[in-house]
């Protein structure tokens, strides 16, 4: 009663300890229940791929190892979209992944595009089809080792994304001894990659195979190297080449919008400057050739930094553009020089005179124009002077003729006055006219 008088009721208070002590036994529960679990002794550390292929995890090394173990054609099963694969956690956990040998195949979603793990190194075989979509969505890969013999197998170009295309950190790239050629479009676009170390039993690089690989400084391509495709170190950072005399094939814009490239030694077995080979190379200085019979078009076009050229006895052709826009301070074209394309010289503000040899046929249409500051021009006998050869160098004060040659069009000196023999020519009395040998002083239009 006194208890009562005093508000504490005994069979309150024991409720309250029954439910403080059912209380503390569902904490302890949940603790167990949801608290986080050493991964490496709650999950698979082995197990199947598909195809014969199992899987192995180390966690000591934090290394994630694909081998082909049993029957099977080595290719790795498709992974669903919406679920990681069985070895998801040893991934997001790696730092470093082999793809060995007798794997052939990598399935949709082998490395899982939801997981961005941090990998240091990643290995594959070179023949490995690595083509699949999303098999290499690796935003924290580092680097790529590629090893075995033989081609490296061809990636699929019509697929939407490249095999690296989200690997955003992928700074290195190592291919080991017994690889004999890199793939079209393989690295394209990986504009981070800094370092390529390529072996010498390498015979071959694809089209595009680093294009757009923007941070690649350096590169010494190996002494066996046989074959260079279309494009494939365009658009990267690289401030010196030099092409082993093993090379026979150069594809066209090779090294195009290399804009710091300062030095380049073309191969003595090519005896050809491919198109656009050194197109937008701002800062190339110096040009070691051999003995070439035809440059192409665009070939050295916007080398700004390029004042001199060796144009060497045996050269045929000079393709359209092939120096416009250059520094080049001077011409000394070769006696074998047959034909000077359009544009081919345009544009040069350095240039004060040139001499075109009479074993020249023809003069494309601008080959000289827009070269603002030429003074002095002779032509050798029998050139034909194309339309607009010489058009908008108004800087033009003197031109010898040989004998035979001839003014296409009344164009081919636009915006230059004409004096001979002390008289004004016009435009049209220019046109089709063949002149024997006369001197003319010509004044620019004010």
């Amino acid at each position: 009663m006194d208890d009562i008088r005093r508000g504490q009721n005994p069979s309150i208070g024991r409720n309250l300890a029954i439910f403080i002590a059912i209380a503390a036994l569902v904490s302890v529960f949940a603790f167990i229940v949801i608290s986080p679990v050493d991964v490496d002794s709650s999950y698979p550390d082995h197990g199947d791929a598909g195809g014969g292929v199992t899987w192995k995890w180390d966690p000591e090394t934090r290394t994630l190892t694909f081998s082909k173990t049993g029957s099977g054609d080595g290719r790795i099963d498709d992974q669903p979209d919406y679920y990681l694969p069985l070895w998801g956690h040893a991934f997001e956990d790696a730092s470093y992944v082999v793809v060995e040998q007798g794997v052939t195949y990598l399935g949709k979603r082998t490395f899982a595009a939801n997981i961005d793990p941090s990998i240091e190194l990643l290995t594959v075989p070179v023949d490995l089809d690595y083509g699949t979509f999303s098999a290499f969505s690796m935003r924290g890969l580092k680097a790529i080792k590629l090893t075995g013999n033989g081609p490296m197998a061809a990636y699929d170009s019509g697929k939407w994304e490249l095999p690296w295309y989200r690997s955003d950190h992928l700074e290195t790239i190592i291919v080991d001894y017994g690889v004999t050629s890199i793939s079209d479009k393989v690295f394209e676009k990986c504009r981070t990659i800094q370092q390529v170390d390529l072996p010498a039993t390498l015979k071959k690089i694809g089209a595009d195979a680093f294009s757009g690989c923007r941070w690649l400084s350096k590169i010494t391509l190996p002494a066996q190297l046989e074959w260079i495709g279309d494009s494939a170190f365009f658009e990267c950072g690289l401030r010196s080449v030099t092409v082993p005399d093993t090379v026979t094939h150069m594809g066209d814009g090779v090294f195009m919008n290399n804009s710091k490239l300062t030095f380049a030694k073309l191969s003595n077995s090519i005896d050809y400057v491919p198109d656009d080979t050194f197109l937008y190379c701002y800062d190339l200085a110096t040009v070691a050739t051999p003995v070439i019979k035809t440059i192409g078009k665009n070939a050295f076009s916007n080398c700004r930094a390029l004042e001199k050229f060796d144009f060497k006895e045996g050269l045929i052709s000079i393709g359209n553009s092939a120096f416009s826009s250059t520094g080049l301070k001077s011409l000394e074209l070769p006696s074998t020089l047959k034909v000077i394309d359009s544009s081919a010289f345009g544009a040069i503000a350095a240039l004060k005179s040139v001499y075109i040899p009479s074993t020249v046929e023809s003069v494309g249409s601008a080959a000289f124009g827009m070269c603002v500051y030429l003074e002095k021009v002779e032509i050798g006998d029998g050139v034909k002077l194309c339309d607009g050869a010489f058009a908008w160098s108004i800087s033009i004060q003197y031109v010898k003729f040989g004998q035979n040659v001839t003014i296409e069009s009344a164009r081919t000196f636009d915006y230059i006055k004409f004096y001979m023999d002390g008289s004004e020519l016009s435009f049209n009395q220019l046109a089709g006219h063949t002149f024997e040998g006369k001197d003319c002083r010509l004044v620019a239009v004010d």
